[in-house]
């Protein structure tokens, strides 16, 4: 497992050799973090839900779907997207202000943020993403155009301007800051399954689970998993965050369906009824194998899977 590992070149998984990283600041900084995200940032979501309460339904999709239709897509998508925000920043001051140390760490191990590394991974996952639309357009009937121009471009800025400081939130937490925190067990796989673990569990929560079945969070258990093995060994977070931000754009402003809670006006809207499609099963076990064997090759990683035989 060394060469697989090869702990020696990759160190993504440590703290930083300076800065405060007693127990008391771990606690203190998740207090501070849970608050605003649990607190502070559901205050205008609820407030808005209360407001609009003989709407709504107590199902939280229909919810979803009646609070969107009565206020706009676009805005129910900023109201979802306040906590994400609060909580990036919030885990920002932790690290500066609580912890004492460089944010910069906490991102990259480089001397600077690659942005190109960024780029050419966000590139990769989003054309990958087009062309499995583009096949699905041509093998079935149920994806439908969807374009309006009155919401379409509002969606664009909005989405442009508050899903990279999601995904960059959802990163920074899961596969750096609680990865890096958990440094005390010595071992990056337990790391990177705790970590995972609990990125997917975050996911129990949405109102598709009950539409997919428990099984769907099989999926985003492994996907946390591999976004923290692709962190980790490129010492960094650039590519993880051009991954996870193709994913989520795409999905915000390229394609929709018509059954999760969460939609908006996007280019194309699904109307495939709600399964665990091929698509998936295509991302799980083709596409994010060949998105690592290719970085690790681009990067020189020199991970081996030889010591795996």
């Amino acid at each position: 497992m060394k060469n697989f590992w090869n702990n020696e070149r990759h160190n993504f998984h440590r703290l930083p050799d300076q800065g405060k990283f007693e127990v008391k600041h771990f606690l203190l900084a998740a207090v501070f973090i849970i608050t605003m995200f649990l607190g502070v940032g559901q205050v205008p979501i609820t407030l808005e839900v209360i407001a609009n309460r003989e709407l709504l339904s107590y199902d939280q999709l229909e919810t979803m779907h009646n609070l969107g239709a009565f206020i706009g897509k676009n805005y129910l998508l900023f109201l979802i997207l306040i906590p994400f925000v609060l909580t990036f920043f919030a885990v920002l001051f932790s690290i500066k202000w609580i912890h004492k140390t460089k944010i910069l760490p906490f991102f990259t191990t480089r001397s600077s943020f690659d942005w190109n590394r960024v780029f050419h991974s966000f590139t990769i996952w989003f054309l990958l993403a087009v062309l499995t639309l583009a096949y699905s357009m041509y093998q079935t009937d149920y994806i439908l155009w969807n374009f309006n121009p009155s919401t379409f471009f509002g969606l664009c800025a909005m989405a442009l301007a508050l899903i990279p400081i999601q995904i960059a939130c959802e990163e920074i937490l899961f596969r750096s800051y609680l990865f890096k925190s958990l440094s005390f067990l010595g071992n990056p796989i337990l790391q990177l399954a705790i970590c995972g673990s609990l990125f997917g569990l975050m996911h129990m929560g949405n109102p598709e689970i009950g539409k997919l079945g428990q099984i769907a969070i099989i999926y985003y258990i492994w996907t946390g998993i591999f976004l923290g093995l692709i962190a980790h060994f490129d010492n960094g977070l650039e590519l993880t965050i051009g991954y996870h931000f193709a994913n989520n754009i795409f999905a915000a402003i390229v394609l929709t369906t018509n059954w999760q809670a969460f939609q908006t006006d996007a280019l194309f809207m699904d109307t495939t009824p709600p399964v665990l499609g091929w698509e998936i099963f295509l991302s799980l076990f083709l596409f994010q194998p060949l998105f690592f064997f290719y970085f690790n090759k681009k990067y020189k990683w020199g991970v081996s899977f030889k010591s795996l035989k």
